[in-house]
């Protein structure tokens, strides 16, 4: 979300007020704001002050290879004339209006006057909200290289797969190489996430449709066990046998003996997330993310998943034969903890907690 720092409101707001948007009428001032904003991009002198701060980076960095186009966090647009006079009016895939005409018309220019001095940089942006889908009217610099947004977790949803490989298609026509942003999260989960076969076939699909830089919002913690390493393993070659990859981690992570249990533990959690996760309140198939903020799939966790979790954990810790092999299994039974706690406190729609006080209820 870099535009905010690119026209930072310190250096250009109080002589270039027109650099920030209209919105209902009235210019926004961003100085005392949240930092909600997108710039003007249709006003006269904004691509000049762009390119000569991006050229100044440039040669204060002379080893960076890159810089970020990517749009600031938020859907205010500007509303002035100029600007709306690029769009088309319709709305894209991902619900929101269709901006990227106008994006890539400023985008394109911008580039343009950097690569007369630097022609061999390249500039990353996000095809995010408003401008999730490629331009109607307007090519891709080529030396443009847009991130895709998805929680490619909803992909189990073959309708959702299917539109959202149609959008990369879509763009493979305007710019290619093409990038993937994902939100394999993570740590705002209050029981382990884990989907790698998923993971697996999405990568490799993307891989065979030109896709080959990734970024990932992962944010992991222990109790995920092997879903960063498979992530990274399948990144660096999506046609890695995802089977051997998982048991190999299960084994350097627990020991031969020990590995049974910890491989049951998280097939029953990547079933519960391709599967029943997916027919709670909490799962959202419009958007780019899903609700992490949220604990609402917590709804489909019983206390039968929660025992069957801690016995094959507990017997991955008894079963673990070097001192390191049984710390890492006592940590995940631990991480476990966490979980276990969150789902039996999660207060579900059909429960009631027969407690006279607080005590009890605890």
């Amino acid at each position: 979300h870099n535009l905010r720092n690119l026209y930072n409101p310190a250096v250009f707001a109080e002589d270039h007020p027109d650099f920030y948007p209209l919105i209902k009428g009235q210019r926004f001032d961003p100085r005392n704001s949240d930092k909600r904003w997108q710039p003007c991009l249709m006003v006269p002198g904004i691509v000049e002050a762009g390119a000569e701060r991006i050229k100044k980076y440039f040669r204060q960095n002379p080893g960076k290879n890159t810089f970020s186009l990517g749009i600031n966090d938020t859907r205010r647009f500007c509303e002035c004339e100029n600007c709306r006079e690029l769009d088309n009016g319709r709305t894209n895939s991902s619900g929101y209006k269709h901006l990227s005409d106008r994006y890539f018309t400023w985008a394109n220019a911008i580039v343009e006057k950097v690569l007369q001095v630097y022609p061999d940089k390249y500039f990353g942006t996000l095809a995010y909200l408003n401008i999730a889908a490629p331009p109607d009217n307007v090519n891709v610099h080529s030396h443009i290289i847009p991130y895709i947004t998805s929680d490619r977790m909803r992909w189990t949803v073959p309708e959702i797969a299917a539109e959202e490989k149609q959008l990369t298609k879509e763009w493979q026509k305007k710019v290619t190489p093409l990038a993937w942003y994902d939100y394999i999260y993570g740590s705002a989960y209050c029981v382990p996430r884990v989907y790698p076969h998923l993971q697996a076939d999405y990568l490799r699909w993307g891989y065979n449709h030109d896709v080959r830089h990734l970024y990932s919002e992962a944010y992991p913690n222990f109790g995920e066990g092997p879903k960063l390493y498979t992530w990274l393993k399948l990144a660096w070659n999506p046609k890695r046998d995802v089977d051997k990859l998982l048991n190999e981690w299960y084994q350097r992570c627990v020991g031969e003996k020990a590995a049974p249990a910890l491989k049951a533990y998280y097939e029953y959690w990547e079933d519960f997330w391709t599967e029943r996760a997916l027919k709670t309140d909490w799962f959202n198939e419009r958007g780019h993310f899903l609700r992490f903020f949220r604990a609402g799939y917590l709804e489909a966790v019983n206390e039968k998943d929660i025992d069957k979790s801690r016995a094959w954990l507990e017997k991955a810790v008894k079963l673990a034969e070097t001192q390191k092999q049984r710390k890492r299994a006592d940590l995940l039974l631990t991480t476990f903890k966490y979980y276990e706690a969150s789902a039996i406190a999660y207060p579900r729609k059909k429960r009631s907690v027969n407690a006279q006080n607080e005590e009890e209820a605890v």
